[in-house]
């Protein structure tokens, strides 16, 4: 379905009686995917409070000291005042 805040894949399982309605609830979710009406999360946070999550607890894991603090730095002084309260379902391309 997509990526989840930490970065790893999404998956949806469903379940149905017949195959038919199976397949027919798989292509819904396909759909709305694909219309950009699903949203993954469960509470529809902001990108401020998902920048936080991300900069404290999924970029350490992969970043050097210098590189977190320059990320820290740049989020925000610059991105989290200007995008920090649009809710994540919000942005389009």
């Amino acid at each position: 379905m997509g990526r989840r805040p930490d970065g790893t894949t999404e998956r949806k399982h469903v379940q149905r009686r017949t195959k038919a309605e199976l397949r027919d609830a798989v292509r819904d979710l396909e759909r709305r995917r694909d219309a950009g009406t699903y949203v993954w999360t469960q509470d529809d946070v902001t990108l401020g409070q998902w920048l936080e999550h991300w900069l404290e607890s999924v970029l350490p894991m992969s970043a050097r000291w210098k590189t977190l603090s320059t990320y820290r730095s740049q989020m925000r002084v610059h991105v989290v005042p200007a995008l920090g309260r649009w809710r994540l379902s919000e942005p389009t391309p």
